[in-house]
């Protein structure tokens, strides 16, 4: 009947995907499953109970979940925990993505997951995602990974537009850039509905980072985010847009502590920016040769040395209209010449 049972019909999960087809489903009782699954390229359905019930442990042995085998959207993992999972393989890409690694043209749908307690010796430690892939990921919490690298919570690269849905990315931590997020090379991630919060970086995007890309963010909570370098909750270098969204009591040592962008465009549209917090420049945000459009902007009880609400660098343009900057500390704006001093 394409339905294969887990445990009545087959007792692990890999073996009823071995058993499966294209267009067949594995379904999962719950309880918890010592194991690292791989989809092997089959579109097919893999479905829990629940996801506050049915737990795929990897018991430290490698990513739990793995597609890299050109699966499409209508792969899809669906109501598990996804825990426990050490990325620490020899050799390309299986140091990455301690709870779920997807490579090689791998686009699954990833849905009513939590994804938490995982690690990696590379990047990624809750999902990593490359080369050429367009993971859609909803209703997912990507929560209390840690990474040795880049992305405590999820890493993508090389051509990887993730569409991500509700999703609540958490108390991730890593060692070098993007505690929540790191996007890089021609990836185009889209954020809507979504929290990305109480994350730490010990280098820049305490939050998100991305470089040689395009981030776009909609209707979505940027909070309470830690970093050591720039952007405490957001730091971008390409073309970023913001709508709907607050970003607020993020933090990083360097220049940023809401937001940092170098080269743009920026466009934001109904954005709260409030008491972030940068020990060099531009508390609220800072923008280096960035061509930019804030509108119904607020920012609010920012504080950094210099540029509490906006510092804008290196002859950076902001059109800024019906915005209200309030009560940042010590200037609401700072414009700096081409060398970077007030």
């Amino acid at each position: 009947d394409g339905v294969v049972q887990v445990p009545a019909e087959a007792p692990t999960i890999q073996g009823a995907i071995d058993a499966t087809s294209n267009g067949d489903t594995v379904q999962v009782a719950a309880g918890t499953y010592f194991e690292n699954i791989n989809f092997n390229g089959k579109n097919i359905v893999v479905i829990g109970a629940d996801s506050s019930n049915t737990i795929i442990d990897g018991d430290s042995s490698g990513s739990v979940v793995m597609f890299g085998n050109g699966e499409d959207s209508t792969a899809v993992l669906k109501n598990f925990t996804i825990k426990n999972g050490y990325a620490n393989g020899n050799g390309w890409p299986y140091f990455q993505g301690g709870g779920i690694l997807l490579w090689s043209n791998s686009s699954p749908t990833l849905e009513n997951l939590i994804i938490k307690e995982n690690t990696s010796n590379g990047h990624g430690a809750g999902i990593s995602a490359q080369d050429d892939c367009s993971p859609i990921i909803s209703n997912v919490v990507i929560n209390n990974n840690i990474s040795s690298g880049r992305a405590g919570g999820l890493y993508l690269h090389n051509n990887c537009h993730a569409k991500l849905f509700n999703v609540t990315i958490t108390n991730n931590v890593s060692s070098q850039d993007g505690g929540g997020i790191y996007a890089r090379d021609n990836s185009k991630p889209i954020i809507k509905n979504s929290i990305i919060s109480n994350n730490t970086s010990s280098d820049g995007g305490g939050g998100i980072y991305i470089t040689n890309g395009t981030l776009t963010i909609y209707s979505s909570d940027i909070s309470n985010n830690t970093s050591e370098d720039q952007g405490g909750g957001i730091s971008s270098y390409n073309r970023t847009i913001v709508f709907n969204s607050t970003i607020s009591g993020n933090s990083a040592t360097g220049s940023g502590g809401g937001f940092y962008n170098i080269g743009g465009p920026v466009i934001m549209n109904n954005v709260q920016i409030t008491a972030n917090t940068s020990t060099n420049t531009g508390g609220g945000l800072y923008l280096q040769t960035a061509g930019s459009v804030l509108n119904n902007i607020t920012a609010a009880d920012n504080t950094a040395n210099y540029g509490g609400g906006m510092y804008v660098c290196c002859d950076g343009t902001v059109d800024i209209e019906n915005s209200v900057f309030y009560n940042n500390s010590p200037q609401e704006l700072e414009y700096s010449n081409s060398d970077g001093w007030p």
